[in-house]
């Protein structure tokens, strides 16, 4: 719900879920469904042995396919205000 609420615009930034498959139990349709109304969202599921990524490495993983100069990491139980966004991009600006 955090990224829908965000006061600057879908298309200025870029979401990626990144799924340890091994892990939790997920279908890429369930990471669509939870996050509908999120038009710039890209799903990577990873599926290794067990225990063979740490989360630092996965969102490494999501961070190689970003696009932009700004990244912001967050994990599923992380809820940030709707301009969040908005002032990361302004303190990185100066």
């Amino acid at each position: 719900e955090s990224f829908k609420e965000q006061t600057l615009p879908q298309n200025e930034f870029d979401v990626f879920v990144v799924v340890d498959a091994n892990k939790v139990k997920l279908t890429v349709q369930d990471v669509i469904s939870e996050c509908s109304g999120i038009s710039n969202l890209s799903v990577i599921f990873v599926s290794v042995p067990v225990d063979y990524f740490s989360a630092g490495l996965l969102r490494n993983i999501g961070g190689f396919y970003s696009k932009g100069n700004v990244l912001l990491f967050l994990d599923d139980d992380i809820r940030i205000s709707p301009n969040s966004f908005e002032l990361l991009l302004k303190i990185h600006a100066g």
